[in-house]
């Protein structure tokens, strides 16, 4: 199970690097979806466990000078980098959103005034 959560976040990665050069609006919202989903939810039950503190079963004792609560958030960091990497892409895909939206209004604003205009025309 955890290896196809790595496998399925290694092709969502490489997914989402070639959406972002592409500009591909569904491809952005693929990745964006299932970083701040998948991997959004697997880290904040990381900081949940911490804070929860799963290392006090053992009576608050520790086994070295770490607890395991703080290695697992330490060793998840490239997780929390992937979990930015999926806010940036739902930034990134509000941008391209607003950015054909106002290239369709430009669209239909250009055919609105081409009607009204009497360039070229015989007899005006």
């Amino acid at each position: 199970m955890v290896l196809a959560l790595i496998l399925v976040t290694i092709l969502a990665t490489i997914g989402g690097f070639y959406a972002k050069v592409r500009l591909s609006y569904w491809g952005l919202l693929a990745h964006a979806t299932y970083t701040i989903s998948i991997i959004g939810g697997f880290y904040i039950y990381i900081l949940i466990d911490m804070f929860l503190g799963s290392d006090t079963k053992s009576g608050g004792k520790s086994d070295g000078p770490m607890s395991n609560g703080a290695i697992l958030l330490i060793s998840s960091l490239p997780m929390l980098g992937l979990f930015a990497m999926g806010i940036y892409s739902c930034v990134l895909l509000i941008l391209i959103d607003e950015e054909l939206s106002a290239r369709n209004k430009a669209v239909v604003d250009a055919r609105g005034n081409y009607q009204h205009r009497m360039e070229g025309a015989i007899g005006a």
